[in-house]
C-alpha cells in the first residue's frame, strides 16, 4: 500500500474517532448542558440535515468539475468548525451557528467519498475499500463512545465539551492529511485530459442523477437502506426495546454492542463471498437477511418467553442484520460508480448522499408513530426489504470496461 493510501486511512480513522466522541452524546447535551428544549434539539438536527442537503448536490458538481481533494479538505473547515462552536456555545444561536456549519461540511463531505475513493483506488478497489472503512468505524465509534462516556461520567459538562472540540480538530487533521499528504500527489483523472473542460463543465449537472432512469432504482434503494435500515437500529428499536420490550438500557446497550462487535468480526470473510458472487447478488443478499433479521425481531418482541430467551433474540438479531450490513458494504458504493456516468461520478455520488441523508431523517418520522403496533411497524420494514430485493432485481451484473482510464491500479493490499 502506497504513502498515500496509508494517509487516507490514517485521516479516515481520526475523523471516525472524533464523530464516536460525540455521537450518543449530542442530544444529551444539548437538553442537560445548554438545556435546550425537546422542539429546540430537534431544530438543531433539522437545520444540520437542511444544510447539508442544500449543498450537496453542488459540492458533486464542485467535485466533477475540480476533483475530490480539494472539495473534501475544503468541507472538513464546516466539519472542524461546527463542533468546536458546539463546545464553547452557551446559548440557541451560538448552537444554530454549529449545525450550519456541520451541516454544510458533512454536506459536502459525504458527496464527493466515492470519487475520492475512486481516484485514489482506483474504480476496481471501491468495495474493498468501503468494507474497510466499515470496519474501522465500528471499531473507532465504539470505542469512542465508550471513552467520551466514561469521561462525561467522570467530569460532567467539561468532558461534553473538550469531546466536541475533539471531534472538530479530528475533522481539521483529515483535511491537512488529505490535502497536504495525499491530494498534492495526485490529479483528478477520471474525466481524460483531451476531454478538457467543456466537457466537465456540459455533462455536471446536479440535477442529472434524478432523472436517470438507470439510477433512479439505486436512489430508491438508498432511501431503503437509510430509512428501513441505519435509521430504525439507531433511533427506533432502541425505543422499542425499552418500551415495548421493557428491557433495561443494559440490554439496548448490549444489542447496539453485539452489532457492531459481529460487523468487526464477520467484514473481511463477507467481503470476500461479496467479490466472489458479484455486487447485484450481494446486495439481493442484504434485503434478505434484513428481512429475515426483522422476522427475528418481532418474534423477540411478541413471543411471551423467559427474559433470557428474549435477550438471546435480540442479540441474533443484531449479529444477522450485522451480516446483511457486511454484505452492503462492499456492494452498493461500486454499483453507484459503475452505474454512474464517469465524467458525472460526483454528481451522482452526491445524489446517493444526499437520498441517504434524506431517508435519516425520515426513517424515524414514519416509523416512530406506529412503533407500539407490531403488525404494523415490523411488516412495514419487512415490505421495504422485499420493495428493495425487486429493485436489484431489475438490475444485472454491470459490465467491466476494459479500457475506462483509471487512477491507479491494484488491490487496496
Amino acid at each position: 500500500m502506497s504513502m498515500a493510501k496509508r494517509a487516507f486511512f490514517i485521516a479516515y480513522s481520526l475523523s471516525i474517532f472524533g464523530t464516536g466522541l460525540v455521537y450518543p452524546l449530542t442530544a444529551i447535551f444539548l437538553r442537560e448542558s445548554i438545556q435546550l428544549s425537546a422542539s429546540q434539539v430537534g431544530f438543531y438536527f433539522a437545520v444540520l440535515a437542511i444544510a447539508g442537503m442544500v449543498v450537496n448536490p453542488l459540492a458533486g458538481m464542485w467535485c466533477d468539475r475540480q476533483g475530490p481533494y480539494r472539495v473534501a479538505a475544503t468541507a472538513v473547515l464546516g466539519q472542524a468548525t461546527g463542533p468546536v462552536l458546539l463546545g464553547f456555545s452557551s446559548s440557541p444561536s451560538a448552537v444554530t451557528a454549529a449545525a450550519l456549519f456541520t451541516g454544510v461540511g458533512s454536506g459536502i463531505f459525504f458527496a464527493v467519498q466515492t470519487p475520492l475513493v475512486a481516484n485514489l483506488f482506483g474504480k476496481e478497489a471501491i468495495g474493498e475499500v468501503y468494507a474497510r472503512q466499515y470496519v474501522i468505524m465500528n471499531v473507532a465509534t465504539a470505542f469512542a463512545g465508550f471513552l467520551s462516556g466514561w469521561s462525561v461520567g467522570q467530569w460532567g459538562d467539561s468532558a461534553y465539551r473538550i469531546a466536541f472540540i475533539g471531534n472538530g480538530l479530528s475533522f481539521l487533521f483529515y483535511g491537512i492529511i488529505v490535502l497536504g499528504f495525499v491530494g498534492f500527489k495526485l490529479s483528478y483523472p477520471l474525466l481524460a485530459p483531451e476531454e478538457g473542460d467543456t466537457r466537465r463543465s456540459n455533462k455536471s449537472r446536479p440535477w442529472r442523477p434524478y432523472f436517470d432512469r438507470k439510477f433512479i432504482p439505486l436512489l430508491i434503494m438508498q432511501l431503503i437502506i437509510s430509512a428501513f435500515g441505519f435509521a430504525q437500529m439507531d433511533g427506533v428499536l432502541p425505543v422499542i426495546l425499552r418500551e415495548v420490550g421493557g428491557m433495561p438500557v443494559v440490554v439496548v446497550s448490549v444489542f447496539l454492542t453485539c452489532n457492531c462487535f459481529a460487523v468487526v468480526a464477520m467484514q473481511s470473510k463477507v467481503t470476500k463471498i461479496s467479490k466472489r458472487i458479484g455486487d447485484v447478488a450481494s446486495m439481493r443478499l442484504v434485503f434478505g437477511i434484513w428481512c429475515a433479521s426483522f422476522v427475528i425481531g418481532f418474534l423477540s418482541m411478541a413471543l411471551s418467553l423467559p427474559i433470557a430467551a428474549r435477550v438471546a433474540l435480540i442479540v441474533l438479531f443484531a449479529i444477522v442484520f450485522a451480516i446483511g450490513e457486511c454484505f452492503l458494504s462492499p456492494s452498493f458504493n461500486p454499483l453507484i460508480a459503475s452505474t454512474s456516468p464517469t465524467e458525472s461520478l460526483g454528481s451522482y455520488s452526491a445524489a446517493a448522499s444526499m437520498m441517504y441523508g434524506f431517508g435519516l431523517a425520515i426513517g424515524p418520522a414514519v416509523m416512530l408513530p406506529v412503533f407500539k403496533h407490531s403488525a404494523l411497524y415490523w411488516g412495514g420494514l419487512m415490505v421495504a426489504m422485499i420493495i428493495g430485493f425487486a429493485l436489484i432485481n431489475t438490475r444485472s451484473e454491470p459490465k467491466q470496461i476494459a479500457d475506462e482510464p483509471e487512477v491507479t491500479q491494484g488491490s487496496v493490499q
